[in-house]
């Protein structure tokens, strides 16, 4: 929710044309502590390399929130505090499936997605629901 997902709808779909890239960030209660701890760590050393490509950052619990939308290059360190393990519970294969068919278009280019998460899946419905529902999560995006 938020301003910035309104900004998206308003822009409307994305024809993947160069490189793009879009996080998402566990944002449930299972992540407070060291799993927070950790897993700010990988976003501040792996966010620099995202700065040169369009990119958007999404963290999700119970419902997704837009920290950051489309745009090339982005603010790391307001990004990190918003992310703060305050979100319910975990909402993330069928979340991610229909925001990525949402928001964006096959085209020439590709797009990257990243999820950083301890893992469980308890809120998707079948099939995605679960440690292995990020295979037909896959198999529904490639096809």
């Amino acid at each position: 929710g938020g301003v910035a997902a309104g900004m998206e709808e308003a822009a409307g779909v994305v024809a993947v044309q160069g490189l793009e890239d879009v996080v998402y960030l566990d944002d449930s209660g299972s992540m407070r502590g060291t799993n927070l701890v950790q897993a700010q760590a990988l976003w501040q050393e792996m966010a620099p390399s995202l700065q040169k490509n369009p990119s958007r950052v999404v963290k999700f619990g119970t419902h997704k929130h837009v920290l950051q939308s489309r745009a090339t290059g982005f603010p790391v360190a307001a990004i990190s505090l918003a992310w703060n393990a305050e979100s319910g519970s975990t909402y993330m294969w069928h979340m991610i499936l229909e925001d990525v068919m949402q928001l964006y278009r096959p085209g020439p280019g590709r797009l990257r997605v990243f999820v950083i998460t301890d893992g469980y899946d308890v809120d998707s419905p079948a099939p995605y629901r679960g440690m292995h529902g990020m295979d037909p999560m896959m198999k529904k995006l490639i096809s």
